[in-house]
């Protein structure tokens, strides 16, 4: 390889699907991708960093390792109090209907993202409240 690894990659954003499939060899054994050149472009792209600066340190690939083995990494545990992402919570107070969506990691309230509910409910009522109380998730004690 005589060209520098950022020249080609810069080269691969202009070449045709053709021209990506007869450079695939270079790089990888077996067949190219026929109908996705997205992928066929980020492949070869990782190749060539992968070729001019090392691959993934033993670290990273010993992690990878661990995930693949451990079907739960990674997974957030869901709150079973919340409803899942999507929902739209709704309040009326003091005549306002107010209406919240749950994220995945979140809240949103009229275009802005919060961590809690509370601090929404105090936003509403300009008192502490509890979010999940305020919102009918939780019934009082």
């Amino acid at each position: 390889m005589t060209k520098t690894a950022l020249k080609q990659l810069s080269e691969i954003q202009n070449m045709s699907m053709a021209e990506l499939q007869d450079i695939w060899p270079q790089y990888f054994d077996g067949e190219p991708p026929k109908f996705n050149r997205a992928n066929l472009e980020r492949k070869i792209a990782y190749r060539i960093q992968e070729l001019a600066f090392g691959g993934l340190s033993k670290e990273t690939k010993e992690k990878i390792r661990r995930m693949k083995n451990d079907v739960t990494a990674g997974i957030m545990k869901q709150n079973r109090d919340m409803p899942p992402p999507g929902t739209v919570l709704t309040r009326e107070y003091h005549g306002f209907e107010h209406r919240v969506m749950v994220l995945d990691d979140g809240f949103e309230y009229q275009g802005m993202k919060y961590t809690n509910l509370s601090k929404i409910a105090r936003i509403i009522t300009g008192t502490n409240w509890s979010g999940p109380l305020f919102f009918g998730l939780k019934r009082p004690k």
